[in-house]
């Protein structure tokens, strides 16, 4: 001790084995020319103390081999801010040393436009001994800046002094862009909702309403502020409440997404004027947060209603004008037919008249007859063969009505030939005939319309 007073510390082992830690305190005690003459020496038990340091070391290495486990960057610092201790991550990370980050030297990988304001809030924050919170970038060993949300906490004594602060770094980066990406899904996603000319609405478990679009205002007639929150049953017809809120309950029991609830059967809206009005509707169920969330798509049908019933009642008036146009048709069919065989009933007579006539005169006066006179009445014979055969042509032709038509692939070409080698015979004729095509037709009855 070389004169001057001293400490000494000391491990002892007693009678029984025991382990005590003891400390020392030794000064001089000297006389009136200054010269030591005597050691006053005190001796106390530390054991308990040394103890408790033990444990403080062991806790603080237990403490940085779990802060070195941590995803995040952490780090210690003294009282005043300097900062003694890293964990792996961080120098992982900026790709820094520990001679190069203790202190102050985190200063080095901070975004430069950003470390002023770090300067002025983290020096305020050790000042007050309060907790540090704060987002900024910090650059790894990649060069690239990535956003960190940094929390140190101060670590105080039974006075309430701080003793340490410990700190850490978690990156956010990737979060802000996901977050960025959901607000984005999401404004999307709201302004289809939004623009959507179908009606959109959203229950929760309990069939309250979450979700209540544009269209669905202007089909309800009813302001989305004030539907969200309200039963869906707001909006339905009393007697159909019962059945559509089972037919949801029943839904969320099925692991079916998404199906239509034409099923129920007719379904009808309820606009807020107490109007009741057709629609078509389909359901689909998400899970959010472990609830599930229905929604259900709507269409304002009133219009195609009111479009098929005149429908219906068009067709339904057609169909009796076609029953009436028929019947009239049919009546005029019976009637030609009985104006042709009156007409042919009463040409034949004359024809046979005119023909049996005609032979008794060429029988009785041919020899007194000239070459004209004979002509004349070989014209007259012929042409009642003539009138003959139309007559036969016209009742057949009118029995064709009661016919069904047999359609076949005609040659016009040799209808037009059969009537010409029929006509011919009769007169001198000149024909200018071009190609004719190949038609769908009753042979017979295509015939008798070109002879």
């Amino acid at each position: 001790m070389s004169g001057g007073s001293g400490i000494l510390e000391f491990e002892v082992i007693g009678l029984n084995g025991g382990r005590r830690w003891l400390e020392t305190h030794a000064a001089p005690m000297r006389d009136a020319k200054n010269e030591v003459v005597a050691l006053l020496g005190v001796t106390r038990d530390i054991t308990e103390r040394k103890r408790a340091e033990t444990k403080l070391r062991e806790s603080e290495a237990s403490f940085r081999s779990m802060a070195n486990s941590m995803s995040q960057l952490a780090w210690i610092a003294k009282p005043d801010g300097f900062i003694f201790w890293y964990n792996h991550r961080w120098y992982e990370y900026t790709g820094t040393t520990q001679e190069e980050m203790e202190g102050w030297g985190w200063q080095s990988v901070h975004d430069p436009e950003v470390l002023p304001v770090v300067m002025e809030k983290w020096p305020a924050a050790i000042a007050a001994g309060t907790e540090f919170e704060m987002e900024f970038p910090i650059r790894g060993a990649d060069g690239i800046f990535r956003l960190f949300l940094t929390r140190a906490v101060p670590l105080k004594d039974d006075q309430g002094r701080v003793v340490q602060w410990f700190g850490t770094n978690t990156d956010v980066d990737q979060l802000k862009l996901v977050q960025e990406t959901l607000r984005s899904s999401q404004a999307t996603l709201q302004g289809i909702i939004e623009s959507a000319m179908d009606a959109i609405v959203s229950v929760d478990n309990e069939q309250n309403i979450v979700v209540f679009n544009s269209a669905a205002e202007k089909m309800f007639a009813f302001p989305a502020a004030e539907a969200i929150g309200k039963p869906l049953n707001r909006f339905i017809p009393q007697r159909f409440r019962p059945g559509h809120s089972e037919h949801i309950e029943n839904f969320g029991k099925t692991n079916v997404t998404r199906r239509s609830m034409g099923s129920l059967g007719a379904l009808y809206g309820l606009r807020s004027d107490g109007e009741e009005f057709p629609i078509e509707a389909s359901i689909s169920q998400i899970e959010t947060d472990g609830k599930p969330i229905y929604t259900v798509i709507l269409r304002d049908v009133t219009e195609r209603k009111l479009a098929e019933e005149n429908i219906k009642s068009l067709n339904k008036n057609l169909e009796q004008r076609v029953l009436d146009r028929t019947a009239q048709l049919e009546s005029a069919s019976r009637e030609l037919e009985s104006f042709s065989y009156s007409v042919s009933h009463d040409l034949r007579s004359p024809l046979r008249h005119i023909d049996g006539f005609t032979k008794l005169l060429v029988k009785r006066e041919a020899a007194k007859l000239d070459t004209k006179s004979a002509h004349y009445l070989d014209v007259i014979s012929g042409s009642v063969g003539k009138m003959g055969v139309l007559i036969d042509e016209l009742l057949t032709f009118s029995r064709t009505t009661r016919q069904e038509l047999k359609l076949d692939s005609v040659d016009l070409n040799l209808l037009i030939k059969d009537s010409m080698e029929m006509l011919e015979p009769a007169r001198s004729i000149v024909w200018k005939v071009e190609s004719l095509p190949i038609v769908e037709g009753d042979k017979t009855v295509l015939g008798i319309v070109l002879t």
